[in-house]
Order: structure tokens, then C-alpha cells, then sequence
């Protein structure tokens, strides 16, 4: 199906949150994107930056010709994490700044690392949001060798034997409190997506955006936090709302070589411990 989106988008950003020390992988990940990715003529595309040192970029000034763009918008210094649990507030809190059709979330410490056409990270349907698979978590091949890569690692036991039964693909590090609005029964869950990357058209976005802010805020008013935070919560956004699947080349990462061997096109950076 050809998309929807081909013949109305005119601009695209990508949304970067980072403070502290990630500005400078922000960076890394803004020229990789310049340097790979392919862009169709008279689109526009901006890179909205998030930041607590929005002094770091102003080099971007010089750096940066059309058709790429950039803005930063000052944050308070977070650190983890809630850098990463507050991304929907963040978002949410700069709307009126974000007017482009099409709107990326990357996470800093990501690389572009081959060239792709922008159109293949876009949905095909503007109603819904397009997530890729969490590469510690999406096996590729059949039903035997997913299941010998999954009991030889400790950190799927648990969640191998919660998810037997269900769909071989739903293995993922669930919200398991069943007080949290990020818990998903487990014959609600899907593929377990990876919160470092995901997209839509604006309105689509940002409606997301501000569901998972509000159900993340009633967490915190209980004193809770999710598992694995925003991502946890994104994981429930998925189960309830479905959307459309990214290759996984577009999220990888050098531990999960199982990614890592399919011409990947996104990578997490392998990064010292916090």
C-alpha cells in the first residue's frame, strides 16, 4: 500500500531529549542522519533539540544546509531516569514549537550507520504510530530457535515462562505490577517495541504523547514507577492501540547480534555504564 503520508508531508523533524553528557552523542546522531539518510526533494527537515546546554549546538548554525534544520529548546538538567521517564512531558510541554507533518522521536545515543530513504521510517497510516521491535527482544527465525535463544539467557527466563502459551514474539521486559498503568495482561501483549525510536503524522503523535504523559503522571501520584519507564508505557500504547512494525534494521544494537547480522540501519551506541 502506498503511503498515505507520500504526497502530503512537506517536513519532518526528529525530536532528540538529551542533557548532561548526551549532547554530545546527539550530535553524533544528528550528522549521522545528515550523512545517511536520503531525503525526497522540497522536504523540509528539522531537528528539535531538547536540552539543558542548548549552547552546545549553536555551532549547528554553520554546520547545517538545507534541507536540514535545527531548534533547541531549553530543559531542565534530568538525569535517568527521569530524563527518559518525563520524554512525553518534555514533548508535550514544546508542542506549539513542533508544526512539521511528520514528527520522529530518536534517542541521543543513537547512529544512522547506511543509507535509507526517509520514507521507510514513515507510516502508511497517519492514524497510527509507527514502533520498531526492541532488538533484546525480537528473534528473527523459527519457533526452535527462539526458544534456544531465549532459555540460554538469564534475562528472558522470567519472561519466558509468563508468556508460554502466548505469541512467541511477546517475550519483553513487561511492566508485571498490576497496579501500574503500564501493565499489559499477558494475553494483550504483542511484540515488545523499543522506546528509543517511534513515529507518526503530528496530530497522531502528539494525541500519543499526551495519553502516555497523563497515564504516567497518575503513576507517579501513586508513588510508582514502571519498570523500564516511558518505554514500559509505550509498550501498553502498542498493546492497546496496535501500529505499524519498522524493520528491525532501524533498531539494533552490537549485543543482540542477531540484529546486528541484517544490514542494520539504526544503532544504539555501546555506551561505559551510568
Amino acid at each position: 500500500m502506498e503511503s498515505q503520508l507520500k504526497h502530503n508531508v512537506k517536513s519532518v523533524a526528529f525530536l532528540f531529549i538529551c542533557t548532561k553528557n548526551y549532547a554530545d552523542y546527539c550530535q553524533n546522531a544528528i550528522f549521522s542522519l545528515i550523512k545517511n539518510v536520503k531525503v525526497q526533494d522540497n522536504f523540509l527537515v528539522k531537528f528539535h533539540i531538547f536540552t539543558d546546554k542548548p549552547e552546545s549546538f549553536v555551532h549547528l548554525r554553520n554546520d547545517l544546509k538545507p534541507p536540514w534544520y535545527f531548534q533547541t529548546h531549553k530543559i531542565d538538567s534530568y538525569g535517568w531516569p527521569e530524563a527518559t521517564l518525563l520524554r512525553f512531558k518534555i514533548i508535550n510541554d514544546f508542542k506549539q514549537h513542533l508544526k512539521e507533518d511528520y514528527l520522529i522521536y530518536l534517542d541521543s545515543d543513537m547512529l544512522a550507520i547506511s543509507n535509507f530513504d526517509l520514507d521507510e521510517i514513515l507510516v502508511k497510516d497517519i492514524n497510527l504510530v509507527a514502533f520498531c521491535p526492541h532488538p533484546g527482544y525480537y528473534i528473527s527465525g523459527g519457533i526452535l530457535k527462539r526458544f534456544i535463544l531465549i532459555v540460554t539467557k538469564k534475562r528472558f527466563l522470567i519472561s519466558l515462562m509468563r508468556s508460554l502459551g502466548s505469541r512467541a514474539n511477546c517475550f519483553g521486559a513487561w511492566e508485571e505490577n498490576k497496579s501500574s498503568l503500564a501493565y499489559v495482561p499477558t494475553k494483550e501483549r504483542r511484540i515488545y517495541v523499543h522506546g528509543a525510536i517511534f513515529s507518526s503524522s503530528r496530530k497522531t503523535f502528539l494525541n500519543m504523547c499526551s495519553i502516555l504523559e497523563n497515564r504516567i503522571n497518575r503513576d507517579l501520584e501513586n508513588r510508582y514507577i514502571a519498570i523500564w519507564h516511558d518505554e514500559s508505557h509505550l509498550n501498553w500504547y502498542f498493546s492497546q492501540f496496535s501500529g505499524e512494525l519498522l524493520s528491525s534494521k532501524f533498531s539494533t544494537y552490537g549485543k543482540y547480534r542477531d540484529t546486528m547480522k541484517k544490514n542494520p540501519k539504526i544503532i544504539t551506541v555501546e555506551k561505559p555504564n551510568r
